[in-house]
């Protein structure tokens, strides 16, 4: 149980130094950096949205076939 504590941890303390370094390493301005990170995040949130949408659909489809019998 310790082995897999420590190494959910060193993901997560990898993770948050590569983001920093990352961000102090980034070729841009913070400014547009800000931008560009939130750009992406939306154009990601909303292939989510759609992903569930088109699920939500699909199930709510085999519901109604599932019904019909």
């Amino acid at each position: 149980m310790k082995t897999v504590l420590n190494f959910f941890f060193g993901i997560l303390v990898g993770g948050i130094l590569g983001g920093l370094l990352g961000l102090l390493y980034a070729p841009g301005k913070g400014s547009e950096t800000r931008v560009f990170i939130n750009q992406k995040f939306e154009g990601v949130f909303e292939q989510v949205k759609q992903a569930i949408e088109q699920r939500r659909q699909e199930m709510e489809k085999e519901v109604r076939d599932f019904s019909n019998f």
